[in-house]
């Protein structure tokens, strides 16, 4: 049976629950980026750079990039800002949980070598530029990856680690929608996984990357309430985002 991919946005119990958790803040530099955040209870892996519950409040120096790492292999500029993570369980379900949620949030910068192929990335137009050559490069690098098939996506290993990516080259199917004022693209390569991204200055991008994990097996109604679960977390979380470019008082670091 194939599962739902992820969901638009619709008011439900999850959503309610999200409206009154806390606040997560940090400032980018000079922008502060706010969005409401349930405490993660998910048991979280490592990182790539050995990690576990990255979280880098209250501050981030995104001007000077002096903590991004560079991987120009797969057009990678970027660093982690938070790792977190919820259990997921089916209705009636009172033991261990089925699934978990995972989240990481990145801050991502035009590659040094590609600075002179976009304007400004909060011209929507270049922002969704950058999106679709950062997934069309990272798709084109399937071609010297090794594979390993997990049913709707496939895994890749690399020297410095592992990458989901969809099992096709044709050009993306990229969602756009405006969310408090701001463009915001998603792409969805397996209905376990989704992408989100938008710009917060002339050459940065935030990068929400959500996944879904199974713990315990579960029959197909399980799963697709799992997934719709997700789905409503997912949503709740992103119609929460608040950015606020050129924000004055920001914390020195």
């Amino acid at each position: 049976m194939k599962l739902p991919a992820y969901s638009v946005f619709r008011t439900s119990r999850t959503a309610m629950q999200v409206g009154h958790a806390n606040l997560y803040e940090i400032f980018l530099f000079r922008t502060r980026l706010r969005f409401r955040c349930p405490k993660g209870d998910a048991q979280l892996s490592p990182s790539l750079s050995g990690e576990i519950g990255i979280d880098r409040r209250p501050y981030i120096n995104t001007e000077s990039r002096s903590s991004y790492l560079r991987e120009d292999s797969i057009n990678l500029y970027f660093d982690t800002i938070l790792d977190t993570g919820w259990n997921l369980y089916p209705k009636g379900w009172f033991k261990k949980p089925a699934a978990t949620l995972l989240l990481s949030i990145s801050v991502n910068a035009i590659n040094p070598p590609d600075r002179n192929s976009y304007n400004d990335l909060m011209i929507p137009a270049e922002a969704e530029k950058w999106v679709r050559a950062q997934l069309a490069k990272n798709i084109s690098q399937s071609q010297n990856a090794t594979f390993t098939s997990y049913g709707d996506y496939v895994e890749l290993d690399f020297s410095d680690g592992r990458l989901a990516l969809p099992d096709r080259s044709e050009e993306v199917d990229l969602n756009i929608e405006e969310v408090n004022g701001h463009t915001i693209f998603n792409y969805s390569p397996s209905a376990n996984r989704l992408t989100y991204y938008t710009a917060f200055g002339q050459e940065d991008m935030l990068t929400f990357s959500f996944s879904i994990k199974s713990i315990m097996d579960s029959d197909d109604t399980q799963k697709i309430e799992l997934i719709e679960k997700a789905n409503e977390l997912v949503s709740a979380i992103i119609h929460s985002i608040s950015i606020e470019v050129d924000y004055r008082t920001s914390p020195s670091m």
